[in-house]
């Protein structure tokens, strides 16, 4: 499959499934002046690499002063002077901080919400397949109320990379999906 079918595919996913979040990259594209279709191969690009060894740890522990939630950003070398840190307080939806790669939505790696949900998403590389980019189901974990609601995103298919999320609650809670 070509290059801007990957592109054309996962536009036509993200607008069936999540058109709110397709308005977002369409911002970023125009923001950045980057074309939406590159746009959409940086955050497809789990899914045109499958096969790669899966890199990132996530962990989650109760400890003596709470719930500790640990991240290693672990993925190609070369990335690292590719992440930032985004404050987002959208016009709708859940206010968050989140570390994200260039080119992605928040919720790209790890992120916090208002609502006191804290979470990360590793990537399982091997299985890739047609499917919402897991970049846009991690934005859509952000929005989560609640642990259950969490859950209900971690889960969302069709899904284009399997993908393992941890995530922790202000009262203690931790739920681990893969």
């Amino acid at each position: 499959i070509s290059l801007p079918d990957i592109a054309a595919r996962s536009e036509k996913l993200i607008s069936t499934y999540f058109p709110e979040y397709l308005d977002e990259l369409n911002g970023l594209a125009a923001g950045s002046a980057i074309p939406l279709e590159d746009i959409l191969l940086l955050g497809s690009e789990e899914t045109i690499r499958n096969g790669f060894a899966n890199q990132c740890t996530t962990f989650a522990y109760t400890g003596t002063q709470g719930v500790i939630l640990g991240h290693n950003e672990d993925w190609e070398t070369g990335y690292e002077d590719k992440l930032y840190v985004l404050k987002a307080r959208p016009r709708e939806g859940a206010a968050f901080i989140s570390l994200d790669y260039l080119g992605c939505l928040g919720g790209s790696s790890v992120a916090l919400n208002e609502y006191g949900i804290a979470f990360s998403g590793n990537s399982l590389l091997d299985g890739a397949q047609q499917g919402v980019p897991k970049n846009i189901i991690l934005r859509s974990q952000i929005e989560a109320k609640n642990i259950k609601e969490f859950e209900k995103w971690a889960t969302f298919q069709p899904r284009a990379v399997p993908n393992h999320s941890m995530a922790v609650d202000a009262k203690g809670e931790i739920v681990s999906v893969e």
